[in-house]
């Protein structure tokens, strides 16, 4: 009975690196198992996300090379300026969004074959007339144009007006 127990002793001291050796790799599948591969699986995912979204870039590009459309709207040449200035100030005034002042500033190139124009606006209007003019501007025909800057504050005259101040961007091709 001694002669068995000092066997075992002998095969469990042997067998400890072994035991050691064989918790660390299970121990490594488990990790790889509960961290590793969903990690792999979002980065397929993103993999999948970054293809699709250069596919429709490409769909766009070619969308503009044909047809053309997207291109009629960046205005050329300073006449196509005073059209587009002169469109915005007609959707204002449609939408009761009138202007305190207007400033143009001198365009700068942002890269490729653009400039960017910056407009100053200050008006006094409601809401309805803000939000209206801010909506309107993506549908202009004759221009390009994103708000850069809305600095919004409660008109102290008249508290159902408010007092806007508004930075657009009308991209311009060189």
């Amino acid at each position: 009975m001694e002669d068995l127990r000092l066997k075992l002793k002998n095969i469990i001291s042997v067998d400890k690196s072994v035991i050691v050796f064989l918790i660390l790799i299970i121990g490594a599948v488990i990790c790889s198992i509960v961290i590793f591969i969903p990690a792999t699986r979002n980065l397929g995912n993103l993999g999948a996300q970054l293809k699709a979204q250069g596919l429709k870039l490409e769909e766009i590009k070619r969308e503009i090379a044909s047809s053309g459309k997207s291109k009629s709207r960046i205005v050329t040449n300073p006449e196509d300026i005073a059209q587009a200035l002169d469109e915005i100030t007609k959707k204002s005034a449609q939408l009761n969004f009138k202007f305190d002042s207007i400033k143009q500033g001198e365009p700068f190139a942002i890269g490729g074959n653009f400039k960017i124009l910056p407009i100053t606006i200050e008006s006094t209007c409601n809401f309805q007339a803000l939000s209206g003019f801010v909506a309107a501007l993506e549908n202009l025909r004759r221009s390009v144009v994103v708000v850069k800057r809305l600095d919004v504050s409660k008109d102290k005259t008249n508290p159902r007006n408010l007092k806007v101040s508004l930075e657009l961007g009308m991209y311009l091709l060189i």
